[in-house]
Formats: C-alpha cells, sequence, structure tokens
C-alpha cells in the first residue's frame, strides 16, 4: 500500500476560479521515504498540485490519501505531519539572519523523534556563516536565495513539500540541498517538490520518481505525461543520467517523446 498517493480509480480533478478544471486524471502513489520532482512547463499547475497534496486547496473531485486515509477527511489530524514551503517569502527581513532561522525553528511543530535539522546546522551546511548575524534585508541576492533554503530545510515533517527550492542557485549549493534532503529522507521523511532544474535530476536517486505535467493545448487542463522512476525515463529515452542528457530527457517530455505511466 502507498504511505501517499491518489488512488488510479478515483484521480484528481482540479478547478480554479470559475470552476475551471486546471488539471485532471492526476493520480501516483508513493513508499514513504521517496522523493517526487513534479516538473512541466509554466503555467501547466505545479503549485497547483502542490496545493491539493497538502491540503491547502482540496481537490474538486478525487482525494488524496495520507497514512491510509483521506486527507482531506481528516486534514485537521494528517495535516499537521505536512510542511509545506511556497516560493514566496518565508524570513523577517528586519532580523538578523540567525534570530530569523532560530525563530522559524521555534514556530514548527517538534517532530515525533526529537528535532534533526537546527538552525546552526543549515547556516554551516548553506556556508552563510559569514553573513549570520546581519540583517535578513541587507544580504545580497545569493546570500538572501541560500537563507530562504536554510528556512525551507527547517521545515520537518512526515511529508515535506517544497516550490522551487533549488531555483537560481549554484551547483554547489544545489547539492548540499540535496544532501540535506537525503538526510531527512533517511529518517522516513517524504520529499515531494516542484522544479524546472534539468540538473537536479542527475544529483537525486535515480529510483526516485518523476512526475512530469504536460499541457499540449493551453485551452484545455494539464495532465500528467509521464509518471515513473527517474532512471526509467533516461533508460527509455537512451539517454545516460549527465547534465546533458538530463537536458535532452526533459526536452523530450517537452515535445511529447515519452507519454507513460509506471
Amino acid at each position: 500500500m502507498s504511505w501517499i498517493g491518489v488512488d488510479r480509480a478515483q484521480p484528481l480533478t482540479i478547478t480554479g476560479s470559475g470552476g475551471k478544471v486546471i488539471l485532471r486524471d492526476v493520480a501516483f502513489e508513493l513508499p514513504r521515504g521517496a522523493l517526487l520532482v513534479i516538473m512541466g512547463p509554466s503555467g501547466a499547475g505545479k503549485s497547483t498540485l502542490l496545493n491539493a497534496l497538502t491540503g491547502l486547496r482540496f481537490a474538486a473531485q478525487g482525494s488524496v490519501r495520507f497514512f491510509g486515509a483521506d486527507l482531506y477527511d481528516n486534514y485537521q489530524q494528517l495535516g499537521k505531519s505536512i510542511a509545506y514551503v511556497p516560493r514566496e517569502d518565508n524570513l523577517h527581513r528586519e532580523l538578523r539572519l540567525r534570530h530569523a532561522l532560530w525563530f522559524i525553528e521555534k514556530l514548527r511543530p517538534q517532530p515525533r523523534q526529537g528535532r534533526r535539522t537546527n538552525a546552526g546546522q543549515v547556516i554551516r551546511s548553506l556556508q552563510l556563516e559569514e553573513c549570520a548575524n546581519r540583517q535578513v534585508g541587507s544580504l545580497s541576492e545569493g546570500q538572501f536565495k541560500r537563507a530562504r533554503l536554510a528556512a525551507e530545510l527547517l521545515a520537518e515533517a512526515e511529508l515535506l513539500v517544497l516550490d522551487e527550492p533549488t531555483s537560481n542557485v549554484e551547483p554547489r549549493v544545489e547539492d548540499v540541498v540535496v544532501q540535506l534532503l537525503d538526510d531527512l529522507r533517511r529518517h522516513g521523511t517524504t520529499i515531494v517538490l516542484a522544479s524546472h532544474s534539468s540538473r537536479l535530476l542527475t544529483k537525486v536517486r535515480g529510483g526516485d520518481y518523476l512526475l512530469f505535467l504536460d499541457q499540449p493545448d493551453p485551452r484545455q487542463p494539464a495532465e500528467i505525461a509521464y509518471f515513473g522512476s527517474i532512471e526509467h525515463a533516461f533508460h527509455r529515452l537512451g539517454q545516460p543520467r549527465t547534465v546533458q542528457g538530463a537536458d535532452d530527457v526533459v526536452n523530450a517530455l517537452f515535445e511529447g517523446q515519452l507519454r507513460e505511466r509506471t
């Protein structure tokens, strides 16, 4: 049985303002401790899907199964086990960075098995020591991006959902983020993240999952074009797991050369 997912017999249909269908026929299942990368063109509904998976926006049809129960029917209880980190600014700009991260850490619910990631750890991991005592509002663009990543990684939960956590960061910072996420997964956290980074597909495990949303006709709702392991996508398209190979895989998905759900 999946740990989180959507039954294919009752796929999600997600609507927007005015009842317009944005996503349809969305169904997939993940085991505990898995990592899922959601990709697709801008406007295909990646953030909308994240909202539905976290219960911030209930689907018009279908339901999300979490811990074997219906997330929407049991949201008051199950929602406490989900942390969602959107793209919006989540830092108090008037505070010193160290204090801002400490504040976020203390606001997070204490995990059942104790906290594994703390403000000091993420400051060191993302090489923010040199600006930890500066006001968040005075940080450079690169420092601010790393600071936001630090805040995101403090969101310990059974299910951690991230929207574009590695956008516009250097490859070395992306490496650190993947390593920190991997550390969380070893303790049972399941990770779902939306990304535009094809490079990311070379850094996570080959057995991790890729879900690609496609919308060939902008007048029609988006759907899942591919769901399966990352390794399988590379194999089906005859590409090595290199940066160039990842670019070619993503381009092929955009061009509709691979449509498959495993």
